[in-house]
């Protein structure tokens, strides 16, 4: 992964049957996690794993091929129901609701601060 000028990072992953599907792994908050990445949005969100256990059930997120982010007890997002929910188009059909939140992105020799979508 590289960061460019603008602030976007771009993802460098050698061919292999995992990423032929659109996957890579991200570190978040020191969390790998599987992620697709898609030309659907410009935005980058992840599952918030504690509402998506809540609704599906306990272990519901080791079902995905994408991964929950959990929020650390250092980076909490407790406060997550009273975020302001922003609506992203996605393709030509569908829309998601998030909440951002801010953390950190491990890009292997640094580690930088990311705003991120939490669905």
């Amino acid at each position: 992964m590289y960061p460019a000028r603008s602030g976007v990072v771009t993802f460098s992953a050698p061919q292999s049957e995992y990423n032929k599907q659109n996957y890579v792994v991200v570190i978040l908050d020191k969390q790998p996690l599987s992620v697709s990445v898609d030309s659907g949005t410009a935005r980058f969100f992840v599952i918030y794993g504690k509402w998506f256990e809540s609704v599906y059930g306990e272990g519901s997120c080791e079902e995905l091929k994408v991964a929950c982010y959990f929020c650390p007890a250092e980076n909490p997002c407790d406060d997550i129901g009273e975020r302001s929910r922003i609506s992203a188009s996605y393709g030509k059909y569908e829309v998601y609701q998030y909440v951002q939140h801010r953390g950190t992105l491990d890009l292997g020799q640094s580690t930088i601060p990311l705003t991120f979508g939490l669905v």
